[in-house]
């Protein structure tokens, strides 16, 4: 992983941020990426020994970095209304479905999504949480929950978390299934859940009975 040179002057209260896209066949595990930044600068200053130019490098590793599950969500009002009103019932859409691999479905069959909605903003109605299964049809599992805004505005979708769900393993002892384990939730590792929505807004107008006198 390489990147071309490029000359910068930072003044105080100024940061740069660096972006690099890794592209790698996929149905093919990804390995360990090594990584090395390194930066030479030099200040800005009358005295001579302080413009010797200086070098700063960091070496580190990326790992767990394809992207497995591709997460979006968007919220609608519900049949026969236009706009989602505070107050009203809408529904949140949940889309989640596998990306371009094949190497990891067989030990991540199953997942655990977590609606995290902010309470002052989103009032979520029943469950916020589920488990979806890739077996045996890996394909997009959409989820259709009720939620409820509570503030009139461009309101942040609810946060959406996606853990791995082991189920619980049986030990078949004289015709009686007994749980050797507990069901259990792994994180994934950072990058290896997209979540297209992240940072989407709803537009949410005013309650019908809201009246606001001159």
């Amino acid at each position: 992983m390489t990147s071309k040179v490029t000359l910068s002057i930072i003044t105080n209260d100024v940061s740069i941020s660096y972006l690099w896209e890794v592209q790698f066949t996929p149905q093919v595990e990804a390995p360990p990426l090594k990584g090395e930044y390194k930066v030479e600068y030099t200040t800005q200053s009358n005295k001579l020994e302080d413009c010797e130019t200086r070098t700063f490098q960091h070496f580190f590793d990326i790992t767990d970095y394809q992207t497995l599950y591709h997460v979006e969500a968007h919220v609608e009002p519900t049949k026969g209304n236009e706009f989602c009103r505070v107050g009203a019932v809408c529904q949140l859409h949940l889309t989640i479905k596998p990306g371009s691999h094949t190497l990891q479905m067989n030990t991540t069959n199953s997942l655990m999504y977590e609606v995290l909605a902010e309470q002052s903003l989103w009032a979520v109605c029943g469950r916020t949480a589920g488990v979806v299964s890739f077996i045996p049809d890996p394909e997009p599992q959409t989820v259709v929950m009720d939620v409820m805004p509570l503030n009139s505005g461009y309101l942040p979708l609810p946060a959406v978390r996606l853990s791995k769900y082991i189920p619980a393993e049986y030990n078949v002892s004289d015709k009686v299934m007994k749980p050797e384990t507990h069901p259990r939730l792994e994180p994934f590792s950072p990058g290896q859940v997209y979540n297209s929505s992240k940072g989407q807004q709803v537009h949410v107008i005013a309650a019908l009975n809201d009246v606001h006198m001159p």
